[in-house]
């Protein structure tokens, strides 16, 4: 049964989270910031008063009701909230807006002062605005656009855009010009012209109108699939970029010509893992680019296609590459990977000093305690 009194922080200005009331936390407030702590974790204990500190700092600045909210989750206590979000490291602080989780997790200085001006950027309207088509000639070529034209910063449309654009602005930006025919654009659905632009390297491409209803589910969906490609091809170029995302990867490693092996993982990853895709980075490579993993793992070249997940600086193997296609066989790798099953199988890509546990290799600052990531992946 739901709590129907989620909103009552603590004396501290946290709310406790917990299953009955996360998703009507994150249903009522535009952007939720949630440390995932245990009573054990000394880094856990040093870190509260801080995040209370900040809370109090938040509440005095005069957010209006629903903008903003801090909350912790015990995952001691809420282990289904803990999986669902497959914390394994602790404190860990993730950002959730409009209802959903940012695409990487909070990994700034963890001081009064950076969780307060955090909060303020995730509540800056991120919407450019120009006033000439010619402004959009020079636009970046690492993000896809959407841009739209609007009868005014009004009508109830721009604050569905605002929305849908503070949550994914990290893959997408979002432009806007306003005039008082725009609304005649789309004469058939009676709604403001929205199109996506893909980078300059593909703008012979035409854009790509919005022909969806107005709401922030539906456009939601509709920019995430235009700007975030559900499967990526990783290479040394971009491999830094992609681990700044913050996120485990699912890689399937293969051979330079192997098409088939590719397109056969992109299948599986649409048809079981979708609903995944802000959990997980779904990538492809390689194997030859990459054969110092190989070695880690105990494979060779001759071996590929292989499967592994990346999974915070330790690698797991997936068994067998023939068993992908088998329904729900790859769902069930990654649910025990999750649930901690697979823990001790994995290889670990640093060397933890003598005073880190291995289930919890975090230093005081919140981060993982690394001594040598010379090595792995991303070499």
């Amino acid at each position: 049964m739901e709590d129907n009194t989620p909103f009552v922080p603590t004396d501290t200005g946290i709310i406790q989270i917990t299953q009955d009331n996360l998703n009507t936390v994150l249903g009522a407030n535009e952007v939720v910031l949630i440390t995932f702590y245990t009573e054990w974790c000394r880094f856990s204990s040093l870190m509260m008063p801080v995040f209370a500190d900040a809370a109090q700092e938040i509440t005095k600045a005069g957010y209006e009701a629903g903008k903003v909210a801090l909350g912790k989750v015990d995952c001691d206590v809420e282990e289904t909230v803990r999986t669902r979000f497959q914390i394994s490291k602790y404190p860990t602080v993730k950002l959730f807006q409009n209802g959903l989780p940012a695409n990487i997790e909070y990994r700034g200085p963890r001081t009064v002062e950076a969780f307060v001006e955090f909060i303020k950027e995730q509540l800056t309207d991120p919407i450019i605005l120009f006033s000439h088509l010619n402004e959009l000639h020079d636009l970046s070529e690492d993000k896809g656009h959407i841009i739209a034209r609007l009868a005014s910063r009004d009508q109830p449309e721009y604050d569905v855009l605002r929305k849908v654009a503070s949550s994914l602005k990290d893959k997408c930006q979002f432009h806007v010009t306003f005039d008082e025919y725009a609304e005649q654009r789309h004469p058939r659905t009676g709604q403001p012209s929205i199109v996506f632009r893909t980078n300059r390297k593909t703008l012979v491409e035409p854009d790509e109108p919005y022909q969806g209803p107005l709401s922030f589910s539906a456009l939601c969906t509709w920019v995430q699939e235009k700007c975030f490609p559900l499967v990526r091809e990783i290479t040394y170029e971009n491999a830094e970029k992609l681990s700044e995302e913050g996120m485990p990867f699912l890689i399937l490693l293969h051979k330079p010509a192997d098409e088939k092996s590719v397109k056969k993982f992109i299948e599986v990853i649409r048809r079981e893992l979708r609903h995944e895709k802000r959990q997980l980075n779904f990538v492809t490579a390689e194997g030859i680019r990459f054969e110092r993993m190989l070695h880690l793992i105990g494979k060779s070249t001759s071996e590929l296609p292989l499967i592994v997940v990346d999974h915070y600086q330790s690698i797991y193997l997936f068994p067998d590459y023939n068993d992908m296609e088998e329904p729900g066989k790859i769902k069930q790798f990654l649910q025990d990977l999750y649930s901690s099953k697979l823990r001790k199988q994995g290889i670990f890509l640093y060397k933890p000093s003598p005073n880190v546990n291995i289930e919890n290799p975090i230093n005081e600052a919140g981060d993982e305690d690394t001594e040598d990531l010379s090595f792995g992946l991303f070499d």
